[in-house]
């Protein structure tokens, strides 16, 4: 381990193989165990494709004005209509703030009117299909 965090951990592995890595989460009283296999291999051994094989879903995906008071609008564009799942994290405590689904569209603006949030920064999670991409906002 190369460094860590209260929510995060830095790993460099310097020999090839399969490696189990096991992610332990808590919450309240309840815990949950998740295992995953990760094989490394020697570079180069894979072929890089600097196309992908399929059309990203999330086009395009915004946050404005940012920096931000609490008040502001998230625009999001898709490669075709699908549902869509927000969610506002806390940086400094891990916990979700707010939590939006949406659907019918394949492009949405998302009006927040969260004038009660601490200043600091947030990362806006969006979900849709299989993909992901997060943004960060910063709350004066």
């Amino acid at each position: 381990m190369i460094d860590s965090g209260q929510y995060y951990r830095y790993v460099i592995v310097n020999d090839t193989g399969t490696f189990e890595i096991t992610l332990l989460a808590y919450s309240g009283g309840c815990q949950a165990i998740v295992r995953k296999n990760i094989e490394v291999v020697e570079a180069g051994a894979l072929p890089v494709s600097t196309q992908s094989s399929k059309a990203s879903l999330i086009v395009s995906a915004a946050v404005r004005p940012n920096p931000t008071d609490g008040n502001f609008t998230t625009e999001i564009t898709l490669s075709q209509s699908s549902e869509v799942y927000l969610r506002l994290i806390s940086f400094g405590t891990g916990k979700v703030v707010n939590a939006k689904r949406i659907s019918g569209s394949d492009q949405y603006t998302v009006h927040y009117s969260l004038g009660n949030l601490s200043p600091g920064v947030y990362l806006l999670n969006i979900m849709a299909g299989g993909e992901m991409k997060n943004l960060k906002v910063v709350v004066q």
